[in-house]
């Protein structure tokens, strides 16, 4: 058998590799491909190997940037907040079983042009938000049952469907008047995050996702949207999410949160302080468009930089003799 062809094919397809982890490990895994091919009889590398390459090899180049450790960490806890708001906003305000009388005398009445009420709504949800809560619910299911390919196919859907019903309700593509940008933009990110760490232990996604949605049930009674307005089917994904997860709250939460990383990092707790600042990025990016559309404090958006900016600069330094406590661990 000829080794020739195999290694040429190899080069070109290792090179989706960093240099220097093809410099470290390089010759191990074309021995590896060698053996192989030899106890099958074959000169070339397989469909298979090939994609094992180019996955293994975005792998590699992501945790140069960063660390598996990192991503794994907050999709484990973005990842229950993900299936927690889409279960509420999904269930409790596109949907509400309940309210579809109710919801149905009140189209009528603020629309009476029947051809304009029919139109308003997404069938028997308030807009197409849902399509994308239904993923992330595909999604959460097939991690509570360890179904890892499923749920990352449909973690990549939620990516997908968010993107593009963001981009609908902020430019007011359709006519959905319920549909906004902002709560389909945070599905998106959110799920972007957990697509690029580890699926999570399903107790411990069923336990937190428990806790995230008694916890929005009681943010949603306490802020006024309670009985009365789940009673009437009219309050969609978007009301709830700026009343609960507005832009005052997401700007105070993610100051904080740069505060709390800051004092990890200068701990030492780089791995730590690392997941905070990557579970404050759903929030900021929502806080964008958001002031980009209806304006925002400039003060509050230079803090919000500034605070990056300070952080990622700390987590870059390490104080001579320093080890990091989750690395000697």
């Amino acid at each position: 058998m000829s080794t020739h062809r195999i290694a040429v094919e190899y080069r070109a397809w290792s090179r989706w590799y960093p240099q220097a982890w093809r410099a470290a490990n390089g010759a191990a895994m074309l021995g590896t491909f060698l053996d192989l091919a030899d106890a099958e009889g074959r000169d070339r590398l397989t469909g298979v190997d090939k994609r094992s390459l180019v996955r293994g090899g975005l792998v590699a180049r992501l945790d140069a940037v960063i660390p598996a450790a990192v991503r794994d960490g907050a999709s484990t806890a973005l990842v229950a907040l993900l299936a927690a708001f889409s279960l509420f906003t999904g269930v409790v305000d596109e949907w509400a079983p309940w309210a579809r009388a109710s919801r149905q005398v009140w189209l009528t009445t603020a629309f009476p042009d029947p051809s304009r009420s029919e139109h308003l709504t997404f069938g028997p949800f308030l807009s197409p938000f849902v399509v994308a809560a239904a993923m992330v619910l595909a999604a959460f299911v097939a991690a509570l049952v360890s179904a890892e390919q499923l749920y990352r196919l449909a973690l990549a859907a939620a990516v997908v469907v968010g993107l593009i019903t963001a981009a609908m309700g902020h430019f007011g593509l359709g006519h959905w008047i319920w549909l906004r940008g902002e709560p389909s933009l945070f599905v998106a990110v959110l799920s972007a995050i957990g697509l690029v760490g580890r699926r999570p232990a399903p107790n411990r996604l069923f336990i937190t996702t428990a806790a995230w949605f008694v916890a929005f049930l009681v943010a949603a009674f306490v802020s006024g949207t309670g009985a009365s307005s789940f009673a009437s089917g009219r309050t969609g994904a978007g009301d709830f999410f700026f009343v609960v997860v507005g832009d005052g709250a997401s700007t105070v939460g993610v100051l904080l949160a740069m505060i709390v990383a800051l004092g990890c990092f200068l701990a030492h707790r780089r791995a730590l302080g690392a997941v905070i600042i990557m579970a404050t990025l759903p929030f900021t990016a929502v806080l964008m468009v958001h002031f980009r559309a209806y304006g925002g404090s400039p003060l509050a958006i230079g803090w919000i930089a500034a605070g990056y900016m300070v952080t990622v600069a700390l987590s870059a330094f390490r104080a001579p003799g320093a080890r990091d406590n989750a690395s000697a661990a």
